[in-house]
């Protein structure tokens, strides 16, 4: 027969080496159980009780997932509001910039700005915000 110590630690289940390196998916994450959490100590993640719970003799609870959060709604209003914003003024630069025949603005300085990067596009991209 087994000392009971053998039995308790092959009924546990240790976490798996192979299953991802120090990386670790959001989803896959292992949190440590509440009782560490709370006494903001190292947790060994072993179930179905830890070392420390075991110690302590402590009921071992572990968080089945962490919570989703929900977006932050002044931030989603904020960014649809610049986008609003944003297409009408390039509606606007768009009929200001064909006229009925459908020519291009003549000039030096309408053939001269470039369409993306350089000083004027930032500094137009500034005056936007």
């Amino acid at each position: 027969m087994t000392p009971p110590s053998l039995s308790v630690a092959t009924a546990r289940q240790q976490p798996d080496p192979s299953s991802g390196g120090t990386g670790t998916s959001s989803s896959k994450q292992q949190l440590s159980c509440a009782n560490c959490r709370h006494r903001k100590i190292k947790c060994d993640k072993l179930q179905p009780r830890c070392k420390q719970c075991e110690r302590s003799d402590l009921d071992c609870v572990f968080p089945s997932r962490k919570r989703n959060r929900k977006p932050r709604q002044g931030r989603q209003s904020e960014l649809l509001n610049r986008i609003t914003r944003l297409e009408s003024i390039v509606s606007k630069v768009d009929s200001g910039n064909f006229d009925g025949a459908g020519k291009t603005p003549s000039g030096a300085a309408a053939a001269s700005t470039p369409l993306s990067g350089g000083p004027a596009a930032s500094a137009a991209a500034r005056w936007l915000r």
